[in-house]
């Protein structure tokens, strides 16, 4: 994904740390990642702070569709952070919260396939009910 850099970075004086800036945005395949790497890393944080020296079976996270969370990098993340601890060899299971708003101009509810979407009477002004959640909902231990 390529992401511009900023207008007036780069100056006679800085151009070369803005191009390394560019470059490095520009190659970068999975922005996300290191997103869901410290997310997921808070969340096994958690879980060891709570119970310690348990062995865990499984976790169960509840994640809503616009928490701006990519799953299968979390999943692959999940395996990363829990090397090594008490949550080694656990199952992550993950279930996905639909995104619902309210519409505050007519009142209606509706589901929501992104921030951006208007409702159907055409009005953006929208409180969101669900689906920005991010949530440890449930540990198994052994």
């Amino acid at each position: 994904m390529w992401r511009p850099c900023r207008s007036g970075s780069a100056t006679a004086g800085n151009l070369a740390p803005a191009m390394t800036a560019c470059a490095l945005a520009f190659i970068s395949h999975r922005p996300a990642l290191v997103h869901e790497l410290a997310v997921m890393e808070s969340v096994v944080d958690a879980v060891i702070d709570q119970l310690g020296d348990e062995r865990i079976a499984v976790v169960r996270l509840e994640i809503g569709q616009l928490a701006g969370v990519e799953l299968d990098a979390l999943r692959f993340c999940f395996e990363v952070c829990t090397q090594g601890t008490t949550l080694a060899g656990a199952s992550l299971e993950i279930r996905t919260v639909p995104a619902l708003a309210r519409c505050r101009a007519c009142g209606g509810e509706s589901a929501l396939a992104s921030l951006a979407s208007p409702c159907t009477c055409g009005s953006f002004d929208r409180d969101l009910l669900a689906g920005n959640e991010l949530l440890l909902k449930e540990v198994e231990v052994l």
